[in-house]
């Protein structure tokens, strides 16, 4: 495997982990908040 290979496999894994431990955060969030599903609507529409 080329170290390259490598590299973009490691920062796809980590993307990859940033966004479970992101849907994790979140989907507590919104357990605890019920607003805060529609607060986070808001801020993807405006990305």
């Amino acid at each position: 495997m080329t170290p390259l290979l490598l590299a973009s496999l490691q920062t796809r894994v980590d993307l990859f982990a940033l966004s479970a431990k992101a849907d994790a955060a979140s989907r507590l969030a919104r357990s605890e908040q019920p607003f805060s599903s529609d607060y986070r609507v808001l801020l993807h529409g405006m990305r």
